[in-house]
């Protein structure tokens, strides 16, 4: 009377060879144990499992196999229910909710009334199933299930698992990233229900154990989430989703050229072995290999020790049961599956809770041969001796369940070694700690472990000793030869040439050219040292009124010679202007503009006090490192707008000397001026300050030493060249001429003049000399 299977279901099933070796199979079970089996009552337990799956679904046919010898094992042991035989029926659920709830139907519908269900494989299939079997007061037992939503106990409160939850990984996984001092991490899941479930629970212990991550989701295309990874600099990548999808994203990656020995891959252990050698994508199998050479696995301990015997059955014997039966069977549908020992083991978990269930009801006069689907009060009892299973031995290890009826267990960490999965190291559920197994270690590609970022070495950039002390000797010497040529300009000064070329005036273009000389120094000083130091600050300030009062006295000075000349060949009808040309009135003019550039400083730094800034300069990224590189800078807040307005005046200035000397450029009078010279010095102050001396303080600020190489030199040159050029040829002319004595002649070629000198002149005014003292 024993019903093996629906017969019609089972042909489209499994084929009828195949069930032809079914039936045989169970009639000589049958006839072995027939004189047994005539007395026992039977208990039947409704099978779910996915069998013929759609592409992408994930077959649970491969636990069938060992969920028929741990049946076999249990019927024939003498001291687990004596009086009843287990017996399975199986409907395929095919990984899909659909047919989960069709199976399960057909089951409820179809007698006997089934004792508990085990199954189905995929939690898809399986969380309609067990939503709904508590209305028949059904006991459900999983196998392979691992949504974290299926521990939600008053949603599914008849479920147990004998495999873990995928939640059982994250704390490893946790513990894994606080082992290599990982903070950053990226998940990239695929955009499926179980999933987003796994997702959320392991995205809210990492934020909790204020970890930061980023979460990058697909559906189909997953270039968009790798491009995003590459985007955001990733290195510590958390895979969830199905090894199809995981080949996807892995090819995806190398053709991104988002790989290398800085990037790490986090998988769940679930997947084959091999889960990269399938064929379904656009890369080949060498080229996913340069991707996936920083793998890790988190994978529950699935194995209890070798001598560890469950019903009769080591690890290794069941191992060799379970491949023949495997063998067996149809190749294309039954394959080797690494859950099957957890189907061993919920059958062993199942038999020892019914079997405490009978003891229990029997001393309240029932039985599990009372059970049918009204019987609220047995399933109770059922659900109350799974929910105590603590410490029972099973091929997977003990089997102890939590307050929510999953499985607590050890979890592996395992890594790619060679393109094998090696077991390095074991995390411990139940106190948390990482213990290495012996004679193992994590093994990395360039020998040493990636960064969750690139690590930020920050670098001051200072000027170097050789290039200071060189630009400061050239600066001394320059402050000496100034000073020379001030007591030149002061002991010549009643002599026609220095006379002739308004000695006051060149005793401030000295000043300014030994302020500026003084500058050069001062402006590499700074204290090299990554704080803002007060010194550095006072130094902004001092640079700043240094170098601008240098400028005015220096180019001032020349400008005024450059002004009177003009005025002298333009006003000869208009003498009375040239009272205002004496030496007099030219030097105020010049300290004028030192008092309006003295008034503007103050102000400015009053308002908006110059300070010295640490600034980055420039980011040079690598795989491991970011190298920042930072530099001292004078700023304040508005700073481009104050320094805007101090450079447009004396460029204007500028502007308006080029043209006076422009204007003059063909004047030739011995002794009165010295055009041609301050013509020189006005191109060459011109160029300096308004191509050079920008091109060195704003294009070379990650170039510290080119930059303040070509300010200093171009300050010393130009300064210098000034110099030169207005006292050389006057000592020299004036050492010739007092040898040979000539008198002065003046020229002007009208045709090659300014225009405006052509119009108003044909020679100085004849109150020239009154300029003159």
């Amino acid at each position: 009377n024993r019903k093996i299977v629906d017969v019609p279901h089972a042909i489209n099933l499994f084929g009828e060879k195949v069930l032809l070796k079914k039936l045989k199979k169970r009639l000589r079970i049958y006839m072995q144990t027939h004189a047994s089996l005539a007395a026992k009552s039977r208990l039947v337990i409704g099978g779910l499992a996915g069998i013929n799956i759609e592409e992408e679904a994930w077959s649970s046919a491969g636990v069938i196999p060992a969920v028929e010898l741990a049946l076999e094992r249990v019927n024939n042991h003498s001291d687990i229910l004596k009086d009843y035989y287990l017996d399975i029926e199986w409907k395929d659920s095919r990984c899909a909710s659909g047919f989960g709830i069709k199976g399960m139907v057909e089951h409820i519908t179809e007698s006997p009334p089934k004792i508990a269900f085990l199954g189905p494989g995929c939690s898809i299939a399986a969380a309609p199933v067990a939503e709904t079997l508590p209305f028949w007061n059904v006991t459900q037992i999983s196998f392979s299930l691992t949504s974290p939503d299926l521990s939600n106990k008053k949603k599914y409160p008849n479920i147990y698992r004998i495999n873990p939850s995928e939640t059982i990984h994250d704390p490893a996984l946790l513990a894994l990233t606080n082992f290599f001092k990982w903070e950053r991490l990226f998940i990239i899941k695929h955009e499926l229900r179980i999933f987003s479930s796994i997702t959320e629970s392991l995205h809210a212990l990492l934020v909790e154990k204020k970890k930061s991550v980023d979460v990058i989701g697909f559906l189909n295309n997953p270039t968009s989430a790798i491009k995003s990874l590459k985007d955001k600099d990733a290195r510590i990548v958390v895979l969830l989703m199905y090894e199809n999808q995981a080949r996807k994203i892995v090819c995806s990656a190398y053709q991104n050229g988002f790989y290398g020995s800085h990037i790490v891959w986090i998988l769940r252990g679930w997947y084959s072995k091999k889960w990269w050698t399938v064929n379904d994508t656009q890369c080949t199998i060498e080229e996913i290999k340069k991707v996936i050479t920083n793998v890790f696995y988190v994978d529950h301990v699935d194995y209890a020790s070798d001598d560890a015997e469950v019903f009769g059955l080591t690890k290794s014997r069941f191992n060799e049961k379970y491949t023949e039966l495997i063998r067996k069977k149809n190749s294309t549908i039954f394959k080797v599956n690494k859950y099957a020992p957890y189907g061993y083991d919920a059958v062993v978990m199942l038999a020892r809770a019914l079997n405490s269930t009978e003891e229990s009801l029997r001393r309240m006069n029932k039985s599990l041969s009372d059970f049918t689907y009204a019987r609220s009060d047995i399933a109770e009892v059922i659900k109350d001796n799974i929910s105590n299973t603590d410490n029972i031995k099973g091929l997977t290890g003990v089997i102890k369940l939590d307050e929510q009826g999953d499985r607590i267990i050890n979890v592996w960490l395992q890594q790619l070694q060679d393109y094998e999965v090696v077991d390095v190291a074991l995390y411990c559920t139940e106190n948390g700690s990482i213990e290495l197994m012996p004679s193992k270690n994590f093994l990395w590609t360039d020998g040493r472990v990636p960064l969750d970022r690139r690590a930020k070495n920050d670098i001051l950039l200072c000027i170097s000793r050789p290039i200071f002390w060189w630009t400061t000797s050239a600066s001394i010497c320059g402050v000496f030869a100034s000073f020379y040529f001030l007591w030149i300009n002061i002991k010549q000064g009643s002599q026609r040439f220095f006379k002739m070329s308004t000695p006051p005036l060149n005793n401030l273009m000295i000043i300014g050219a030994i302020i500026a000389y003084i500058y050069v120094p001062l402006h590499g000083i700074k204290s090299c040292t990554m704080e803002v130091t007060v010194l550095n600050s006072i130094l902004c300030k001092v640079d700043a009124f240094f170098i601008s009062i240098a400028f005015s006295l220096v180019f001032g000075a020349i400008f005024m010679k450059t002004w009177r000349i003009y005025k002298i060949f333009t006003n000869v009808k208009l003498s009375k202007q040239l009272r205002f040309l004496t030496n007099k009135h030219l030097v105020v003019l010049v300290i004028l503009l030192v008092i309006f550039d003295s008034i503007y400083l103050l102000i400015w730094n009053t308002v908006h006090p110059l300070q010295d800034r640490i600034e980055e300069v420039l980011v040079e990224n690598h795989h491991a490192v970011n190298k920042v590189y930072f530099a001292h800078a004078c700023t304040s807040p508005y700073y481009h707008q104050w320094f805007v307005g101090l450079v447009s005046y004396k460029g204007i200035l500028m502007l308006f000397g080029m043209f006076l000397t422009w204007e003059t450029r063909n004047v030739s009078f011995p002794g009165l001026n010295d055009s041609k010279y301050i013509g020189m010095c006005v191109y060459n102050i011109f160029i300096v300050t308004m191509v050079v001396l920008p091109v060195g303080m704003f294009t070379f600020k990650a170039n510290v030493d080119a930059g303040y190489s070509i300010t200093a030199t171009s300050i010393i040159f130009c300064t210098t060249a000034t110099l030169v050029l207005m006292f050389y040829t006057k000592i020299h002319l004036e050492k010739k001429t007092a040898t040979t004595p000539t008198h002065p002649t003046m020229s002007v070629d009208k045709s090659v003049i300014g225009p405006t000198i052509a119009r108003n002149a044909i020679g100085p005014s004849p109150t020239w000399k009154h300029c003159y003292p």
